[in-house]
Formats: C-alpha cells, sequence, structure tokens
C-alpha cells in the first residue's frame, strides 16, 4: 500500500515536473492530467471544456455584431435599428472582456464567425425590409435564448472561477437583450 502512494507521488511530481518545463499550454491534449495517468476515470478534466464554452460565446459575440449591423443597413423600422444598434455596442464590449479574459487564460477565440451564423446573415441580408424585421427579431429571440442557456450552464458549471463569474455577470445582458427582441418582434408583427 505505502508503495503504491509512493509510486503515485512519483508519478506525479514527474508530470507536474513535465508541465513546469514545457509550460501547461504547451499540452494539446487536454485530458492529459495526473489523475488520468494515474488511473482515476472518475475525475472529469474540464479546461477544454471551459475553452471551448468561451469559443463558443465568442462566436456569439460575433454573430450578434454582425447581425446587429446589418439590422442598422438593412432596416427603417426604428425599433429594429435600436435593436440592431444595442444588440452592437454591448455585444462588442462583452467581447471586448471575453478577450481579455481568454488571455489571462492562455485561450485563443475565434475572430471571424462560423459557417452557420454566415448563412443566417446571407439569408436575412436578402430578404425583403418587412420580412426581414420580423425574421431578424425572430432570429435574436432563438439566439438570445440559446445563448442564455450556455451561460447559465457555463455560470453553474465552469471550472474556473474567473470564467464562471463573467458567465454569471453576462446573463443579466443577455436577457436584457431578449427582453427587447421579444418586444421588436411584437412590433414588427403589428405591421
Amino acid at each position: 500500500m505505502k508503495k503504491n502512494k509512493k509510486w503515485k507521488a512519483s508519478i506525479a511530481a514527474f508530470v507536474a515536473g513535465i508541465a513546469i518545463i514545457m509550460g501547461t499550454a504547451s499540452f494539446t491534449n487536454q485530458d492529459l492530467t495526473i489523475d488520468s495517468l494515474l488511473g482515476r476515470s472518475d475525475v472529469r478534466t474540464d479546461a477544454r471544456t471551459d475553452a471551448q464554452f468561451l469559443a463558443q460565446a465568442a462566436l456569439i459575440h460575433l454573430e450578434e455584431i454582425q447581425l446587429g449591423q446589418l439590422a442598422q443597413q438593412k432596416s427603417y423600422m426604428t425599433d429594429v435599428k435600436d435593436l440592431g444598434a444595442l444588440l452592437e455596442k454591448e455585444h462588442t464590449q462583452s467581447l471586448r472582456d471575453l478577450n481579455m479574459l481568454a488571455d489571462r487564460k492562455g485561450i485563443s477565440l475565434p475572430t471571424s464567425t462560423n459557417t452557420d451564423a454566415k448563412d443566417v446573415y446571407k439569408r436575412l441580408n436578402k430578404e425583403s425590409e418587412k420580412k426581414f424585421n420580423k425574421d431578424y427579431c425572430a432570429e435574436m429571440i432563438k439566439g438570445h435564448e440559446k445563448a442564455i442557456g450556455i451561460f447559465e450552464t457555463a455560470s453553474k458549471e465552469a471550472q474556473d472561477d474567473e470564467i464562471r463569474e463573467w458567465s454569471s455577470a453576462t446573463l443579466p445582458t443577455l436577457r436584457k437583450h431578449l427582453d427587447h427582441a421579444k418586444m421588436c418582434k411584437a412590433k414588427c408583427d403589428k405591421v
């Protein structure tokens, strides 16, 4: 029993030494942890999950910024333009905060939207103004409902305290955006 504990301690010290020499950021396989090397299958590695959340959050912000700009350019309805301006402004600020957080954590984030977001942009950009207004607001409702779910999960399950705090702090803004989008959609539906 003592030999087993000494052996595990030696392996842990060896792995820690390698991590110090190589730097933790150089590990590309984030499932490679001291616990996994010691054979503990009950331990979850959440560094990848936290990094994936930050990347997903960046994609959400990038899409909202781009679609907010489109709403300001394409719509002649004041409520839609105002929603677009609000989303562009507040998601831009949140993206700045996210980039600073990611830099502190050594996590690279996407700098452009993904294919799905580009497809939504193209589809909305081709629509007539009346259809655009309704569909843009509907897209903002759907997107913010999804974002709220993602951020709620991260606010509870992120392993990094700072990431958990940032996601919690972002939730009220996302909820406010959802409320604005719903009000805007109701006005568009009356036109």
